[in-house]
C-alpha cells in the first residue's frame, strides 16, 4: 500500500479533536507546566514538527515529524497520533526499536513519546502517545484510593494454606499457571501474534551481556512473546558499577536503561526519555512489563551502532552511571525519578571444574515476583551453558541456599544427571523454589541473597527401580515394615537400598497398597511437595515445606489404605472417626468444599540421598492382620 492510499485509508478513521477528547469522570491534578503540551484536540492533519532521540553515542539528534491523524481508540479511552518521521538515518531504518519515548513537538510545544510502529513497514510511519495521556496515567496511579467502609475483611495471607495461597495471590491462579507453563513449558514454535505485520508494536531492545548466544536463543521465544528484542551486547554490566551523580539530570530525547540485571551477566531494557518535571520522568511511551508499580533502577544509556533489519531495526547501546528509580509501569509508559537507589537481590554462583578449580559469577537481580525467578532461570542456565557440555553423559550437583529475610533459607539440594538438557533442568530446580516463594502471596517476603555452587562430572549417574520386596507378606498393626528395593545404575550395577516404616497401632486390617518411586518419577506419586495436611499459614511453614521438596537422588515411599479420605482447605483427614466422617460427608455449604477419595494416606517416607538420580516406580501390596 503506497503512503498516499495509507494516508487516505488512515484519515477515513481520523475524528475531531471534540470527539477525541472525552471527558474523565476524575480530574486530577494538572501538573504545573503542563501549558507547555501540545492539546491533542488541536491536532490536524499536515501539521509539521520534529522529535529528539539519541541516533549515535549520547548526542541528541532532531528528526522531522508530519501528523497524518488520530486514531481515537487504540485502547480503551486511549488515543493515538499517527505521524511520518523523517531525517538523520530513518530512511535507511526506518522506525527504530529504541526510540520508544522519543518526544515529538509541534509548535515548540511537547505533543507525545514516538511508540508504536509495524514491522516490515518500509517508512517511518510511527504510533505517538499523547502526553496528556501519559501524566494523565501516572497521576492517576499515584492518587491513594479512599478506603471503603462496611466491607468485610479479606482473609490474611498467613492464614491461607498452601496451596490455597496462590489463589489468593495478586496474580490469581489462572495467571499464575499460565506464567509456570510459559516459564518451564516448551516455546511455542509459532507465535500467532509476535511479528504479524497488521499489529502496530515497537518492541523494546533488551540488552543481554555475558550471556552465550545459545543461551539467548533458549529463552529468545519466551522474551519475544514479551515484546522484547535480545541484543548481545558487550561491557553492560561486567566492571563495577559508576557512582550517581550528586544531582543527577536527564534531558528529553536521552537514552535510559532501565537496569533489570547487572554484573557478570547483565539485562536492561532500553527507550528513550519524554518528559521531565523536577525530579519526575516519563519514557518509553508504552508499557515495559505493564507490572503497576515497580523498582527498577535505571541509568543513562550510549548507544553503539544502529541496526537496520527488513522486519524491524533497533539500536545497540551499553548502560552508564545511575540515576534514578523507576515507580511505575503502566500502558501509556513508565515513570521515574531521579535520585534514589533500590536494592537488587544478589546472587552467586560457584561451578567446580572437573580440574579442581573453582569458577565464579556474580550478579544482581531486580526484586519482583514475575521477573526475579525468570532471571534467575537465565542466569543459572547460561553460566552452566557456559561451562558445561551440551550432549553426552554428565551429572551436575546443585547445592545451596535462598536467603530469606525474616525467616530460615531454603535449602537447595538436588543431583541433575543425562545425556542432555541439564541445564535447562538445573536452572529450572533454582528458579522454581523461588517463584513459589513469590506465588504464595505471603506478606514481609524478602529474598536477600541467592548463593549456590555446582559440581559437574562427566558421567551419568542414574539408577532405575527394578525390584522391590518387603520382608513379611502379611504384618500387624505397630509393627515394622522393611522393604528392599533394587536398583540398576546406569552402568549396568546392581544397587540395593532399604527402607523402614512403622505402621500406626491403629491400622484396621486388610490390605494394603505400598507404593514406591524414585525422585525424578516422585511427582507422579503425588510427592511433589511435602504432605498438604500441614498448611503454609506463615512464612516459615512454607520454607519447612520447600524444604521437603523430592530430591531427584532420593527413594519415595507411600503407604494407602483403600478407606476413605477426606480433604477440605488443604488439610487431609484420612481414616476419620465416624463422628467427624459423617460430619464430613454431611450435606450442606460444608459439604461442597469437600473432597472424598477412596484412599487413605498412612504413611510417606524417604531415604538417604543416594549418588544417583532415581528413575522407576513399583508397587506391591500386604496384608495387615489382628491377633496372633
Amino acid at each position: 500500500m503506497s503512503l498516499s492510499r495509507f494516508v487516505v485509508f488512515l484519515a477515513a478513521g481520523v475524528v475531531s479533536a471534540a470527539a477525541v477528547q472525552r471527558p474523565s469522570p476524575v480530574r486530577p491534578k494538572v501538573l504545573a507546566g503542563t501549558s507547555a503540551f501540545f492539546p491533542l484536540r488541536q491536532v490536524r492533519p499536515g501539521l509539521i514538527g520534529y522529535g529528539r532521540t539519541v541516533f549515535s553515542g549520547r548526542k541528541i539528534q532532531t528528526f522531522k515529524v508530519k501528523i497524518l491523524g488520530v486514531a481515537p481508540d487504540m485502547g480503551p479511552r486511549q488515543a493515538v497520533i499517527w505521524a511520518q518521521l523523517s531525517g538523520g538515518p530513518l530512511a535507511e531504518t526506518g522506525l527504530i526499536e529504541g526510540m520508544s519515548g522519543s518526544p515529538v513537538y509541534i509548535h515548540g510545544k511537547l505533543l507525545g513519546a514516538v511508540a508504536l510502529g509495524y514491522p516490515f513497514a518500509k517508512t517511518a510511519l510511527a504510533g505517538i502517545t499523547p502526553i496528556e495521556q501519559m501524566v494523565r496515567q501516572a497521576q492517576r496511579a499515584r492518587t491513594p484510593r479512599p478506603r471503603t467502609r462496611g466491607l468485610a475483611r479479606t482473609t490474611p495471607a498467613q492464614a491461607r494454606p498452601f496451596g490455597a495461597t496462590r489463589l489468593n495471590s495478586p496474580w490469581g491462579a489462572a495467571a499464575w499457571r499460565r506464567w509456570r507453563q510459559w516459564l518451564y513449558g516448551a516455546p511455542r514454535a509459532n507465535p500467532s501474534a509476535e511479528g504479524w505485520p497488521g499489529l502496530p508494536v515497537l518492541n523494546t531492545p533488551l540488552s543481554l551481556s555475558g550471556f552465550s548466544a545459545s543461551s539467548i536463543r533458549h529463552f529468545l521465544p519466551r522474551l519475544a512473546g514479551m515484546q522484547m528484542t535480545p541484543v548481545a551486547t558487550a561491557g553492560a554490566g561486567g566492571g563495577p558499577q559508576p557512582p550517581m551523580p550528586a544531582d543527577p539530570q536527564v534531558s528529553p530525547g536521552e537514552m535510559i536503561s532501565v537496569q533489570l540485571m547487572r554484573g557478570d551477566l547483565a539485562v536492561s531494557a532500553d527507550g528513550t526519555v519524554t518528559y521531565v518535571h523536577g525530579k519526575d520522568i516519563y519514557a518509553f511511551g508504552h508499557r515495559f512489563l505493564a507490572a503497576g508499580a515497580a523498582a527498577f533502577p535505571f541509568s543513562r544509556a550510549r548507544v553503539l551502532a544502529l541496526m537496520p533489519g527488513l522486519q524491524t531495526s533497533f539500536k545497540i547501546d551499553v548502560p552508564g552511571a545511575p540515576l534514578g528509580v523507576i515507580r511505575q509501569d503502566r500502558s501509556q509508559g513508565v515513570y521515574g525519578v531521579l535520585g534514589g537507589r533500590v536494592r537488587m537481590i544478589p546472587v552467586r554462583i560457584d561451578v567446580l571444574r572437573r580440574d579442581g578449580q573453582m569458577r565464579h559469577f556474580h550478579f544482581q537481580v531486580v526484586n519482583h515476583p514475575f521477573l526475579t525467578p525468570l532471571l534467575v532461570n537465565m542466569g543459572v542456565f547460561s553460566v552452566l551453558d557456559a561451562t558445561q557440555r551440551a550432549l553426552g553423559p554428565s551429572t551436575l550437583r546443585l547445592t545451596g541456599t535462598v536467603q530469606l529475610r525474616n525467616s530460615a533459607p531454603v535449602r537447595l539440594n538436588n543431583l541433575f544427571s543425562g545425556d542432555l538438557n541439564l541445564p535447562t533442568e538445573a536452572a529450572a530446580g533454582v528458579a522454581n523454589p523461588i517463584a513459589e516463594l513469590y506465588a504464595s502471596g505471603l506478606p514481609h517476603l524478602g529474598v536477600t541473597g541467592i548463593d549456590l555452587t555446582i559440581r559437574s562430572r562427566r558421567r551419568k549417574q542414574t539408577a532405575r527401580i527394578e525390584q522391590v520386596w518387603a520382608n513379611h507378606g502379611r504384618l500387624r498393626p505397630g509393627r515394622r515394615l522393611r522393604l528392599e528395593v533394587a536398583l540398576r545404575t546406569a552402568g549396568g550395577h546392581e544397587v540395593l537400598r532399604h527402607l523402614e516404616a512403622r505402621l500406626p497401632a491403629s491400622t484396621a486390617a486388610g490390605p494394603l497398597v505400598i507404593q514406591i518411586g524414585g525422585g525424578m518419577a516422585a511427582p507422579g506419586l503425588g510427592i511433589a511437595l511435602a504432605p498438604p495436611l500441614a498448611p503454609a499459614r506463615n512464612l516459615r511453614q512454607l520454607v519447612r515445606q520447600l524444604n521437603r521438596v523430592h530430591r531427584n537422588n532420593r527413594i519415595y515411599l507411600r503407604i494407602l489404605q483403600p478407606a476413605v479420605s477426606y480433604h477440605l482447605a488443604g488439610a487431609s483427614f484420612p481414616l476419620a472417626p465416624p463422628s467427624l466422617a459423617r460430619l464430613l460427608s454431611a450435606g450442606g455449604g460444608l459439604n461442597s468444599a469437600v473432597e472424598a477419595r477412596p484412599q487413605s494416606l498412612l504413611l510417606r517416607g524417604r531415604s538417604a540421598a543416594l549418588p544417583y538420580a532415581v528413575t522407576g516406580t513399583r508397587q506391591l501390596t500386604i496384608m495387615v492382620r489382628h491377633g496372633n
